[in-house]
């Protein structure tokens, strides 16, 4: 998922993109858990992630080769955290 416009970024739209999914994933696909891989230098697509619940359980070095990635950061949603923060909200 990209927006490529950047006339279209810091307007909401990638957070309410991933809300849906998420919504979508775990209130009708049954799914348990969501992961996402996330580069180290794309701060804002981590935030994006974490604005929707994700929470960063893992650090690995990158294996892009000559891309300016140092590490992975991998996320993850729970379908269980998924309605808790429902419930909060």
């Amino acid at each position: 998922m990209m927006i490529g416009e950047k006339c279209y970024w810091n307007r909401g739209i990638g957070t309410s993109l991933i809300k849906m999914l998420v919504e979508f994933a775990f209130e009708y696909e049954n799914v348990d858990v969501l992961h996402v891989i996330v580069s180290d230098y794309n701060v804002r697509s981590q935030r994006v992630f974490e604005k929707n619940g994700f929470t960063l359980f893992m650090r690995m070095a990158s294996d892009e080769v000559g891309g300016k990635a140092m590490e992975d950061l991998h996320l993850r949603l729970t379908k269980q955290e998924y309605f808790e923060q429902s419930r909060q909200i």
